[in-house]
Formats: C-alpha cells, sequence, structure tokens
C-alpha cells in the first residue's frame, strides 16, 4: 500500500529537525572559520577594509555560506527562508564591528532563523490535516519527543486540526532537542524507527 500524506506526519518532523541539525553543524563551521580569516582573505570577501566591516558583504558571505550549508541536506539551498533579515545583519555589524562576537552573534541570527522556518514546517501540516487523521501522528510525535504521558488525554481531547497546530506546536521544542541530541550521539536511527509510516 502507498504511503499517504498524512501518514507520515511524525516521520516528516522528525527528517525536518534532523536536516536543521545537520544545517546548523556545517553553518556552524562555515561561519566561525571567519574568526581565522586573514585581514587579506577577509578584504577579498569585501567584509572588511582595515577595521571597518562591511554589512552586506557579511550578509552576501553568510548567504553564501548557508546556501552551501543547505545544499548538503536536503533543503532548498535558495530558500529565502533561510537567510536572514538584512538590516539584522547590518545591526550586528554595527554593534560588534570586528570582535569576536560578530561571528557567533552572526551564527546564532542565522541559527534562530531557520529554526524559526523548520518549527512552522513541522507544525503547519498539522493545521492541514483532518483531525482523525493527525491525532495518531501527534501520538507518534509526543512518543519520539519522550512526552507521551504528558500529551496523551490532551491529543485525545483534540476537537479541529488548528487545536492540533497548536499541540503539535507545544510538543516541538521537546521534539527538536531529541532529534538534535539523536544526531550528535548517532541515535537518531533508533528515533526515526519510533515515527516511520507503516506500509
Amino acid at each position: 500500500m502507498a504511503e499517504t500524506k498524512t501518514s507520515g506526519l511524525a516521520y516528516q518532523a522528525v527528517k525536518q529537525y534532523k536536516g536543521l541539525k545537520m544545517y546548523t553543524d556545517a553553518l556552524s563551521n562555515a561561519v566561525r572559520r571567519l574568526n581565522y580569516m586573514t585581514k587579506e582573505e577577509l578584504a577579498k570577501e569585501g567584509i572588511a577594509l582595515g577595521d571597518k566591516v562591511n554589512a552586506q558583504a557579511v550578509w552576501d558571505y553568510a548567504n553564501k555560506l548557508a546556501e552551501k550549508a543547505l545544499a548538503g541536506v536536503n533543503f532548498d539551498p535558495k530558500d529565502p527562508r533561510f537567510r536572514n533579515n538584512y538590516n539584522e545583519i547590518r545591526s550586528i555589524v554595527k554593534q560588534f564591528a570586528s570582535t569576536p562576537d560578530l561571528v557567533e552573534a552572526l551564527l546564532a541570527s542565522y541559527i534562530r532563523t531557520s529554526t524559526s522556518y523548520i518549527d512552522e514546517k513541522v507544525v503547519l501540516p498539522f493545521q492541514a490535516t483532518k483531525t482523525g487523521e493527525s491525532k495518531p501522528q501527534l501520538h507518534l510525535v509526543a512518543t519520539a519527543a519522550g512526552v507521551e504521558d504528558e500529551f496523551r488525554k490532551v491529543i485525545d481531547d483534540i476537537n479541529e486540526p488548528t487545536d492540533a497546530g497548536t499541540v503539535a506546536g507545544q510538543i516541538a521544542p521537546q521534539l527538536r532537542e531529541r532529534v538534535f541530541r539523536g544526531v550528535a550521539t548517532s541515535t537518531i536511527g533508533g528515533l526515526e524507527k519510533k515515527v516511520i509510516p507503516k506500509m
């Protein structure tokens, strides 16, 4: 029997967070290299001339690094929702200038943006699915997140898709944390098995 779209909501949620962890790890490694670039290398990228840091060049460079990191994780490298707002990057550059904190603030900003976007991608399908189909998937998500006892009754009491989306949003941080830990400790396979759609 072919897998239906709704039968894999829990699996898709885990898969999205697995990709996010892999992306943020790759991006972290790439962005932190800025701390070790020479003045000549920074100037070549247009990021710094002397002590002046060019916000537009930092933004362009970060977007280029993000695209490379996304390409290896099965996300669309050209998806603008992974890029950060230029005004925020300009503000970070203005605030931190040529300090090592610039790199960490830049990285935190990109990670926050991508996490927010993936959280939304995880929750929205539950709001767009019939309640009877989404509830079993929410139970799987709660099990994978390690909060099945806490959320069992809440999920059982759901009456409409909006409620399912709300509950998915409440579980999402714990699921994200579990998936991130699973990727970091190479135990993600066990977590994925809990949510693999039944054929």
